[in-house]
């Protein structure tokens, strides 16, 4: 369903249910052989899209202007760079425009059909990369010369304007994460080090003790929920105190506007109503499902993977989303064991003495339960550090979501569990060299807060507390997950949309079963967690 001032604008909708990374990649693992994706650069690619903006405000750029140049420190001539400007609201000319910035991966002209948009997930992540660096692996391998790779970074992310920018600068977020005193040595909020899951909070045993530590953990787990509801808060005061206009650029930047404007960008590149080509994975997956629902007719060919459930996307709030995303995370968690043991010390550090998989278990167990009572400190990393019970254990979800790094994160975990967290910390900690367009925005709040089940802002007391946070958690970890359910955030955090500064101006809530005009393909890992 659709804000209503999109009724039949594109299709007839009944009402408006809207009151008021580095590993975004991943999505991509079935598809990307795992060689290939650890060779992508990380590194920022330097484009034209700040200049542009200042020369824009003296000479506006009409909408449906598109530039192309030579995409910085790459020889190809298939390759380009460049940016299109859209509507920022597509109902409303008088809003101004936004400009998407693009990567292309060229098609043989001679046997041209049309382009091809891909998305690599988050939401967050980058687009532009994907096609500039990716591109020539899958024509080579996957998809032929036929198609143009447009990848584009989504509304608010990467070097597309406008952004999320809810930090003044790159310091100020990375003084904000490290902890609420502003200590530059100390990196301690649950932002940074990942939620902690107690040893005790699974219900094993009704004895006067295992109570008390039963109740000391849920206490431990209403800390940690209630900083990091402060870091939300605080959060959406910056965006509305630093971006103009109390943020309002954040209205635009939710999923349905992203899949209006792959459709303006179809119509300009292949020809007014040509058909709508789409790749992506993970939150792309989501962002697939919005656009084949809300351009049924347009959908040409389609696919997605890393499936992401879309109902549950729009029908729940954010913070809800990891009771369904891990409900087979300890299986896929065994079939990584058992793979580990198979393989031996020679294929798995983590095998080390080719223990079984029940040892290599009670191994990382034992050393997660360690760490949350006495994390691992070193100085031999990029700045001085300690390692943590949640970092490991986001770090192990991290590694399973994506295989390839499986073997590289059981050498480093057994380096860890050894003496020497180093190798694993340095993985972890901030590079000075890191893209700033990636790390000094809230692109995925502006994203899920828009898309997400609304709050209604007007009543605080329907706002989720830590000890309702705390007790979901904990039914988590009894029922879905006893290995990941106490650490609702792991790779991604989500929560908080209740203090966000905006609604947005259109989302997409259904439905998710319109008859399309071509079949997609829809695939996934079947050790996907």
């Amino acid at each position: 369903m659709l804000h209503k001032k999109t009724q039949g604008a594109y299709y007839n909708q009944a009402h408006n249910r809207r009151s008021g990374y580095s590993h975004y990649i991943k999505g991509f693992s079935l598809i990307l052989s795992g060689y290939l994706l650890a060779c992508l650069d990380v590194k920022p690619l330097v484009f034209e899209t700040a200049r542009e903006l200042v020369n824009s405000k003296q000479h506006p750029r009409p909408v449906g202007d598109v530039r192309w140049y030579p995409c910085p420190d790459i020889n190809n001539p298939k390759i380009e760079c460049g940016n299109i400007v859209v509507p920022l609201d597509y109902f409303d000319p008088s809003a101004g425009t936004a400009t998407i910035a693009l990567g292309k991966y060229r098609a043989d002209p001679s046997v041209r059909r049309g382009s091809i948009f891909l998305n690599p997930g988050g939401p967050g992540g980058p687009g532009v990369r994907l096609a500039t660096q990716a591109g020539p692996y899958l024509v080579a391998t996957r998809l032929g010369p036929y198609y143009d790779l447009i990848g584009f970074d989504p509304r608010g992310i990467g070097q597309t304007v406008p952004s999320a920018a809810c930090f003044k600068s790159l310091a100020e977020m990375d003084e904000f994460y490290r902890n609420t005193e502003m200590d530059e040595f100390y990196r301690n909020t649950v932002f940074e080090l990942g939620y902690a899951q107690p040893p005790n909070t699974t219900a094993s045993s009704y004895a006067a003790d295992a109570l008390v530590a039963q109740q000391r953990a849920f206490d431990d787990i209403v800390a940690q929920q209630r900083q990091a509801l402060v870091l939300f808060e605080t959060q959406a005061k910056l965006c509305t105190k630093n971006m103009p206009n109390g943020g309002a650029a954040l209205n635009y930047m939710g999923t349905a506007s992203v899949v209006r404007d792959i459709a303006f960008m179809t119509d300009v590149f292949d020809g007014k109503g040509a058909k709508i080509n789409y790749w992506g994975g993970s939150y792309g997956s989501i962002l697939g499902a919005t656009l084949f629902n809300m351009m049924a007719d347009r959908m040409g060919k389609g696919m997605i993977e890393a499936i992401a459930n879309p109902a549950d996307w729009v029908d729940k709030h954010s913070h809800e989303w990891m009771d369904g995303w891990i409900q087979d995370a300890d299986e896929a968690y065994r079939w990584f064991l058992n793979s580990c043991a198979k393989a031996g010390e020679a294929g798995c550090a983590l095998a080390k003495g080719n223990i079984s998989a029940e040892a290599i278990e009670q191994k990382v167990g034992r050393f997660i339960d360690q760490l949350y009572a006495a994390p691992m400190p070193s100085i031999n990393t990029i700045v001085p550090a300690y390692l943590t019970s949640g970092t490991v254990r986001t770090k192990l979800y991290d590694a399973m979501e994506a295989p390839y790094r499986w073997p590289t994160f059981a050498r480093d975990l057994e380096d860890a569990i050894g003496g020497n967290p180093a190798p694993l910390l340095n993985k972890i900690l901030p590079d000075p060299s890191r893209d700033r367009f990636d790390h000094a925005n809230l692109a995925r709040y502006a994203v899920t807060c828009i898309d997400s089940l609304p709050f209604n802002k007007s009543d605080p007391s329907t706002f989720p507390t830590p000890e309702h946070l705390a007790r979901r958690i904990v039914a988590r970890v009894n029922s879905t997950s006893k290995y990941f359910g106490g650490s609702p955030g792991l790779t991604d955090i989500d929560g908080g949309c209740q203090f966000w500064p905006v609604d947005g101006v259109e989302r997409y809530a259904g439905p998710w079963n319109r008859t399309l005009a071509n079949p997609v393909m829809v695939i996934s890992s079947s050790v996907d967690p």
